[in-house]
């Protein structure tokens, strides 16, 4: 019900738009009322943000984007020399493999900031599972980390999903991470996206983020690694963000840059998440 009044909302809305535009979240409309959001509160000179999986698409993305803030961040990779060459020298590499939790807790040392952006279909229960308990284990034996966030994925509550299928159950290895970081005791945020794009056509200035909650099946649902990063690092300091887990999709929106105020409209976790029926 509450999308299909979305998708009304956008069809009355902006009835021409919602055509050229459907590559945002299927023409979605903005839910949020036009007025101030609130700003998160930055992040300061003393804080080292931990980007684990700084290697990969998302990552990447995420750690540039704290660089380019004049952020410390530390970018983990499993191959120094590669990551080096492929991707930036500029960036402040560590070492880390999830698998390996001595590396976690040597790159966390002193941080007070994750950012878990990893993930891997072949070897979901070693990485999207295991991978992600490592993380959450070491980060609450740092005892100086003061929020983390994990990008996880929409569908993860659906047994039946088709990457299940083709991924050796790779949403349901998330879902078992994401929950034992619910029970950790930290502060946290999981950030769930929809199909995951480099580089999203966002030539129109009215392209927005959009978060929702409940885990509905959104086909037409993609967004950009830029956004995802975004979103992620917003979630580190707000504190509208805490405890709280939702999906995010690209759509379209008069205002697209008061994003953040929808982390305010979104419902804080009761426990674990199951799959459902």
């Amino acid at each position: 019900m509450r999308r299909t009044l979305l998708i009304a909302c956008a069809f009355f809305a902006s009835s021409a738009l919602f055509l050229s535009q459907n590559v945002f979240a299927g023409g979605h409309e903005s839910p949020i009322p036009p007025t101030q959001v609130a700003e998160t509160p930055g992040l300061t000179d003393e804080d080292v943000i931990v980007v684990i999986g700084g290697s990969g698409r998302t990552g990447q993305r995420t750690v540039q984007q704290l660089v380019d803030a004049g952020v410390n961040v530390r970018a983990t990779t499993r191959d120094i020399a590669k990551a080096s060459a492929e991707i930036s020298a500029d960036f402040n590499w560590v070492t880390v493999d999830v698998t390996q939790p001595e590396t976690i807790s040597a790159a966390l040392d002193g941080a007070t900031y994750v950012i878990s952006t990893i993930g891997n279909g072949q070897m979901p229960e070693q990485i999207d599972y295991q991978g992600v308990v490592n993380i959450v284990d070491a980060a609450v034996a740092a005892e100086t980390i003061k929020h983390m966030t994990l990008v996880s994925s929409a569908g993860v509550t659906h047994k039946d999903h088709y990457l299940n299928k083709m991924l050796n159950n790779v949403l349901q290895w998330k879902l078992k991470g994401e929950n034992h970081l619910r029970t950790s005791g930290l502060n946290y945020t999981v950030v769930r996206p929809y199909g995951l794009q480099d580089e999203l056509d966002v030539s129109s200035k009215f392209a927005s983020i959009l978060m929702d909650q409940g885990d509905d099946i959104m086909p037409n649902g993609i967004v950009s690694r830029v956004d995802v990063a975004k979103v992620s690092i917003a979630s580190l300091t707000n504190p509208d963000a805490n405890r709280k887990t939702f999906e995010i999709t690209n759509y379209f929106s008069f205002e697209p840059n008061k994003w953040e105020i929808q982390f305010g409209l979104m419902a804080a976790d009761q426990g674990p998440v199951s799959v459902s029926d």
